[in-house]
This record gives C-alpha cells, sequence and structure tokens, in this order.
C-alpha cells in the first residue's frame, strides 16, 4: 500500500452495518465512545434491528501498558439506542475484530493479538457471547503466529454455531463451534507446500450451510480458487478446485437462503482482459459453468476497480456482485440464475472511488436495491444512497446523514447487508466514536397521509378526503405525481387524485386507504379509519363523480389553477380552458394581465372579491368563469 492511499483509508474510512426492519427517520450522531483506536471496529444487526458493535480501544486508565488495547462491546438495541462500552477482553494489542450475532443474544467475536513480551505477535483469538450477555472467559488462543491483518474470517447461522478461518505462513486454517460451546482446536485445511494458501473467506446462512475459500498460490504466479462446504450434518466437505485459469485475486463467497453457493473473484477468461469472474454451486451439488459478468456490449474498462468486491444473494435467490469501475463508480450486476445478466447497474457514486472505495447493497423485500457509499464532499466526506428500483429506475442521489453530523470520518469498514436500516459509525478525530441509525427507504420512499373534513363526517353528507397537503415526497427532485383510493378495505383502488368526495350513507368505522406515487415511481401508503356518525341512509361508501371546471377569457391575459400543488397546471388558460376537480373541492385560479392589460373583473360563481387576480371555486357542480381583462 502506498502512502498517499494510507491516508487516504484513514480519512474515508466508515462503518456501515445495513439490516432490517426498524423504520426510523435518519438521527444525529450520537457519542458511543471516546476512546476508540482508529480502523478497529466491527459491527453486526440482526433483521429485527438489535446487534452488537465491537471496538477495540487504548485502556481508560492507561494501566496496561504501552503495547495493550481493550477489546469491548456495545449492545445496539432495537430503539435505536446504544448500549455503555463492555469490556470483552484485555491485557494484548487487539485488533482487526470481527463479529456474528444469533438469536437469544448470542454472539461470537474474533480478532488479533499480540503479546510482545513473548513475541507472540500475531495470533487469533476469539469468543462467544452466552444468550445471558457474559462472554466467555478466558479467550480462546490459537496456536499460530504471524497472521496477516485481514486474513481471518469469522462467520455463523441463526442458532449459534460458529465457523472460523485463517491463514498463517502460507497455511489456511479452520475451527469450528458449536452452539453455547467454544471454538474446538483449528485444524490445517489447506496450504504448505507446495501449494501456499492465502486470503481465506468464509459465508454461512441463517439455517447453517456454509462455505470457505482460499487463494491458492501453485507458485509461478499461478494462483488458483480451492473451496470447502460446510455441511452442519455432514461437516467439511471438500469442494476442490474452482478455478484454475491462474489470475485469480479479490476472491469473495456468498450463501443463499436454500444453500446454494456463490464464489465471485477478479480473474480472466479471456486473453489479456481482466474480469469479474463468478461461480455457483447449488445445493444439489451441481456446478455452473465460470462465467464473466462482462455482459454483451459492455466497456471492458469499465470492470477495472479497486478491491474489495461484494457478492451476496438477494430473497429470491438471485446472486449480485457489486464493484467500483472507473468510469461507473460503484456499479452492480444481478444475476437471476446462471447464464442470465441483468443489465449492469451504474449508480454514479463515485464514492471516494480511487483510494477507498467503501459501499454497501441494501436489499429489501421487494427486490428494490439501495447503494450506500462514502463520497468526497469538498474536504470532508458524506455518506449517501441511490436506489434502483425493479425497473431499473434510480432515485437521485441523497446524503444519508444528519446535518449536524461531522463530516471528518475515520474508520476503517466493515460492511454486511440485509434491508434497508443503515448504522454508520465513525471517529470523529482520532478518538471519539460516534453512531448514527439511518434508515435509506425513511431518506428516498414518499410519505403517505390523508386528512379528511369534517374530521367526524356524517352518513349521507359528502366527506372530502385530501392526500396532497400532508403527503411528501422525499428523494431529492422528486415530487408526487399520483394517489389512489381505498374506501371499502376490499384492496382495490376505485379512486383516482390526491382528493375524494365520500358520501358514507351509514354511520360506522371505515378504514381508508391511499397510495401516493412520486415522479421516481416510488410509492407509500397510508391506512387509518374514520369514524361516521348517523345521519340517516344504509349503505357504504358513495364516491361523487368530478366537476368540469370551464374557463373563458375577455381581453388579453392568462388564468391558471395548480389544485395538487404539483408545479403542472390542470388549467392553463388559453391554452387549457377546461379541467375535472372532485367534488367539494376548492380551486383557486389566478389572473396574470398581458402587458398594458388589468383585470377588471371575474364572472361567476367565484368566492372572493371578483376585482382580485385570485379567487376559490366551490366545485359541486359543473362550473364556468369567466376572466375579463380591461386595457390599461
Amino acid at each position: 500500500m502506498n502512502a498517499s492511499r494510507a491516508v487516504l483509508r484513514v480519512v474515508a474510512g466508515l462503518l456501515v452495518v445495513v439490516a432490517g426492519t426498524i423504520a426510523c427517520t435518519p438521527s444525529s450522531s450520537q457519542s458511543v465512545s471516546k476512546h476508540v483506536h482508529p480502523e478497529e471496529v466491527a459491527g453486526a444487526l440482526r433483521a429485527t434491528g438489535d446487534g452488537l458493535l465491537v471496538l477495540t480501544q487504548d485502556p481508560v486508565d492507561g494501566a496496561l501498558g504501552e503495547y495493550s488495547r481493550e477489546l469491548v462491546e456495545i449492545v445496539v438495541n432495537a430503539d435505536a439506542t446504544f448500549g455503555e462500552p463492555t469490556l470483552i477482553a484485555d491485557g494484548l494489542l487487539a485488533a482487526d475484530p470481527r463479529v456474528v450475532v444469533a438469536d437469544a443474544g448470542r454472539a461470537r467475536v474474533a480478532w488479533r493479538s499480540a503479546d510482545f513480551d513473548t513475541d507472540q505477535v500475531g495470533r487469533v483469538q476469539c469468543c462467544a457471547r452466552r444468550s445471558d450477555g457474559s462472554w466467555e472467559q478466558p479467550p480462546k488462543t490459537f496456536p499460530q503466529t504471524s497472521i496477516d491483518y485481514g486474513s481471518h474470517g469469522l462467520a455463523g447461522d441463526a442458532a449459534g454455531h460458529g465457523l472460523l478461518v485463517y491463514a498463517a505462513d502460507g497455511v489456511v486454517y479452520i475451527a469450528l463451534a458449536d452452539v453455547d460451546l467454544p471454538f474446538a482446536d483449528s485444524e490445517l485445511l489447506f496450504g504448505g507446500s507446495p501449494s501456499i494458501g492465502t486470503e481465506p473467506v468464509v459465508a454461512m446462512n441463517a439455517r447453517g450451510d456454509g462455505v470457505v475459500a482460499c487463494l491458492a498460490d501453485q507458485g509461478d504466479g499461478v494462483v488458483t480458487v480451492e473451496a470447502w462446504a460446510l455441511d452442519l450434518s455432514l461437516g467439511l466437505v471438500p469442494l476442490g478446485r474452482v478455478d484454475d485459469s491462474g489470475a485469480a485475486r479479490d476472491l469473495r463467497v456468498a450463501v443463499a437462503d436454500d444453500g446454494t453457493r456463490a464464489f465471485a473473484w477478479h480473474g480472466t477468461l479471456s486473453p489479456g482482459v481482466d474480469e469479474l469472474l463468478v461461480r455457483r454451486l447449488d445445493q444439489s451439488g451441481g456446478w455452473s459453468p465460470i462465467e464473466s459478468v462482462i455482459v454483451e456490449g459492455a466497456d471492458p474498462d469499465a470492470f477495472i476497480y479497486r478491491d474489495p468486491i461484494l457478492a451476496r444473494f438477494d430473497g429470491s435467490g438471485a446472486l449480485i456482485v457489486c464493484w467500483i469501475g472507473i468510469d461507473l463508480g460503484i456499479a452492480w450486476c444481478r444475476s437471476p440464475t446462471p447464464g442470465v445478466f441483468d443489465p449492469i447497474v451504474a449508480t454514479g457514486i463515485k464514492a471516494a472511488a480511487e483510494y477507498a472505495p467503501y459501499f454497501d447493497l441494501a436489499i429489501d423485500g421487494s427486490g428494490r436495491i439501495t447503494c450506500v457509499g462514502v463520497t468526497p464532499d469538498g474536504f470532508d466526506y458524506d455518506l449517501v444512497a441511490r436506489r434502483t428500483r425493479v425497473d431499473g429506475s434510480h432515485s437521485a442521489v441523497r446524503s444519508l446523514l444528519a446535518a449536524d453530523t461531522p463530516r471528518t470520518i475515520d474508520v476503517k469498514p466493515t460492511l454486511l447487508a440485509g434491508g434497508p436500516l443503515t448504522l454508520a459509525v465513525y471517529t470523529v478525530g482520532t478518538e471519539e466514536l460516534r453512531a448514527s441509525l439511518l434508515d435509506a427507504n425513511a431518506m428516498l420512499d414518499p410519505v403517505a397521509n390523508w386528512t379528511v373534513a369534517p374530521e367526524t363526517p356524517t352518513a349521507g353528507v359528502a366527506a372530502n378526503f385530501d392526500a396532497f397537503r400532508t403527503s411528501r415526497a422525499r428523494a431529492t427532485g422528486a415530487e408526487l405525481t399520483d394517489a389512489v383510493w381505498d374506501f371499502d378495505a376490499d384492496g382495490t383502488f376505485e379512486s383516482t387524485g390526491f382528493t375524494a368526495n365520500v358520501n358514507f350513507t351509514a354511520a360506522g368505522t371505515y378504514p381508508v386507504t391511499v397510495r401516493v406515487t412520486d415522479s421516481w415511481g416510488d410509492s407509500a401508503i397510508a391506512t387509518k379509519t374514520v369514524t361516521v356518525v348517523d345521519g340517516g341512509g344504509g349503505g357504504g361508501p358513495d364516491i361523487d363523480p368530478p366537476w368540469e371546471l370551464t374557463v373563458t377569457l375577455a381581453g388579453s391575459g392568462a388564468v391558471t389553477a395548480d389544485y395538487d400543488g404539483d408545479g403542472n397546471n390542470e388549467i392553463d388558460c388559453p391554452n387549457v380552458c377546461i379541467a375535472s376537480y372532485p367534488h367539494d373541492s376548492y380551486v383557486y385560479l389566478a389572473a396574470t394581465p398581458a402587458t398594458g392589460f388589468h383585470l377588471d373583473h371575474w364572472e361567476g360563481d367565484v368566492i372572493g372579491d371578483p376585482g382580485e387576480l385570485v379567487v376559490l371555486v366551490h366545485m359541486t357542480a359543473d362550473r364556468a368563469i369567466t376572466a375579463i381583462f380591461a386595457a390599461d
């Protein structure tokens, strides 16, 4: 690593953990530790929104000596609050933590440690968190030393099984752990002579299907990919060589919910062309061919990128590979089945691309994908998001940080995904650790709401429902464009428009649903109940038809009306002089005299001074209004 890149890693780092179902608005950042050491934070969240941050920090009192650093946990609560830092282990120079969380409060953490007094440098230690919140003591220490930074991986399932891999002196080791038990002693997995094993990676799904892979240096510059599958009933199953082209690097693995394993790496299928390669092993043991993500028509130069890449499955079982292209910025490609690649999605997020490519993908249940990345913002940095919808269209790029969030951030990222919630953790300067809980959906989806007048309608009397004044678009550059209504809870939207007038012919409580859509194509739904008091009659809602408003001009001038406030005038006379409006709605008409003319008066059933430029029309029937302009 050159010096300039090392500096920018420190400046631009960010921990981003993306998880499940909490609905929250972007929060101001909270200070969660005053003693964090830069680059040493890891985190994981469950779908329920709770989880752990694990970080290394200099001892609070300095009593442990110059070469000591504590490992502590900070509990992330489901209500978006954070616990106090709690000691996991101390006494050694802890570094490079990994953490996985399971159900019932269980978790596992692994890290590198160094004891300079005994020259035991670069060992892997790990311990388990029990359901009562206590940690296994003393930590499990594996005997191998000289383990490189970033050369260990940790995975776990929902029940609490653990899978650990690490590389030391060209040999890859593996250790397994059963639920509520410490890791067993490690075993040699691959490497030594003549092949050298490096950069092991590991992944596991919620039910315990696992995969382990590593790069194998065969000598003379030939590097291949070797792999193993973990089955909780069968144990570790060798899969053999995934790629033998001899140019593999930047290896990633993923496991789908159904047990399909995937491998993604940088390699070469076509002579002289750097490519992103993928291969899958289905749950029945069938291998797909090695495939290049460079789809037909794609510019190979767009795939020049810097590590890391991401590989993961979405809820439908499609494989998604994400990278940073020199021309594309953060980009990704979805492959629903082997041999099929959707068009490449270029987000346009440049995300400190040349030196600090920190990014993540959040995949929600509807198939929308939100890309989150760190991007330069003047001399500071910003955390931004951009959504790609199922149809391939994009939202705007939007900042996810609150206005009062410090923008000088200093933490190496650990990136995990699973839903729309984003936990951003970063340091200010070199000490203070801050955290912000952010919801990309809350930043990008519109807000749906409605009001009714009167608030308690009377049966047999029209009630006016309005979704425009309390709904809003939130994505940058977006506007509300449409609203549809369901008044009888049958799941069918029977009325269109931001307002609707309904006669409930019987007293009772009625659920009313509105769905609003913005100009980016994103929608939001709000369902509330309205209580109707007795007024005679008997039946359900009766929706009145819209009424026509016709404008006529006399003299030189124009008249406009923008009932729903979307910036698009329904009436723009003399070009468009007729529009339909809901029953019992109120429409403002605005007159603009031409040069040398003035508005003399309005003719027709208007509310307000007929000599004023703006008047109101109450639409309880078809209306005809004339604007009379006179010469000055």
